[in-house]
Order: structure tokens, then C-alpha cells, then sequence
């Protein structure tokens, strides 16, 4: 169980005593394919790291039957902690894709834990906030390589709109 919390980003800096005490407040969770783990829009206080299997990430869009797959995460990966620890809504759905084995740690005594022992709540809040940093610089990216792709093909459209005849109304 320790090995497999060291792989999450915010816990990499704890002590064995601290990451001993993060098992306490763990437990391992075993979800069938299909087996919807988080559901878009709930708020719940758990986050989870998994073991074995996989799971699948998405959302389904109002009025749209089809879901929207976001990413899929297997063995190593975690999910669902910043909502879990800063109590925020789900913003996607994930479910399991084969028999998944995942590691479930519970966010408002991992909470408390932060408030208790201010020495791990620093070394987790400094993780986060490196992560959370991490993320932006990457959707900052991200959003500048769209905004380039949609000029593009703005002006391939133009291009192509001024080289096509256009009909003489009567």
C-alpha cells in the first residue's frame, strides 16, 4: 500500500510515519467492468489510486447520447483528488473498463490528517499546488494550440470561399 501511495504526486515527499498514517485512513476497493466509480456533478469525499486494471473518463454532454471520452488510466494512475480534498463537484464520469483494483483514500481524514499534523499538510499542499501549476501551464498550451488550429482553418476557408463561384441571384 505504501509504494502504491508514493505514486501520487503530493504524497511523494512523506515520511514513512506520514505515509503509514495515509494507510490508516485507506482502504482497497475492487469495481467490475462497467462499475461507474465518480459520477459528473456528484460531491463526494474519496479519490482513488489504482492498483490493477483500468478505468475510462468522460462525459456526456446534455442532450447527447454519446459519452465523450476524455482519457483512460490504468495501473499507477489516481483520480478524483482535488475534488475529494477541496470538495468540489466531479467533472466527469469514470467507470471501470476491465476488473480494476484501486486503492480508495478517504478525503476528510486525509483532511484532517492536513490539519492535525501541519508538517504532511504543508509537503500535500505544496504537491498540489505544483500539480495544479503543472495542469495550467499544459491547458494554457493547450487552449494556445487550438486558438492556432482555429485561425488556420479560418483562413483555409476564406481561401477556398474566395475561389469558389458564387451564383447570380435573380
Amino acid at each position: 500500500m505504501k509504494e502504491l501511495l508514493r505514486e501520487v504526486y503530493f504524497f511523494k515527499g512523506l515520511d514513512d510515519e506520514q505515509i503509514g498514517q495515509v494507510c490508516g485512513i485507506s482502504m482497497f476497493s475492487t469495481y467490475q467492468p462497467g462499475k461507474i466509480i465518480i459520477t459528473e456533478g456528484a460531491i463526494d469525499d474519496k479519490f482513488y489510486i489504482i492498483q490493477s486494471g483500468g478505468v475510462e473518463v468522460y462525459t456526456k454532454p446534455f442532450l447527447e447520447a454519446e459519452k465523450q471520452i476524455l482519457a483512460t488510466l490504468g495501473a499507477g494512475n489516481f483520480f478524483g483528488e482535488v475534488a475529494a480534498i477541496f470538495g468540489r463537484p466531479r467533472t466527469a464520469y469514470i467507470a471501470a473498463t476491465d476488473q480494476t483494483y484501486a486503492l480508495e483514500v478517504d478525503g476528510t481524514e486525509l483532511k484532517n490528517l492536513m490539519r492535525d499534523n501541519s508538517s504532511l499538510g504543508s509537503l500535500i499542499m505544496y504537491g498540489i499546488a505544483e500539480e495544479l501549476a503543472r495542469r495550467q501551464e499544459t491547458s494554457n498550451k493547450r487552449v494556445k494550440d487550438l486558438e492556432i488550429e482555429k485561425n488556420t482553418l479560418a483562413a483555409k476557408l476564406h481561401i477556398a470561399e474566395t475561389k469558389i463561384p458564387r451564383k447570380k441571384r435573380d
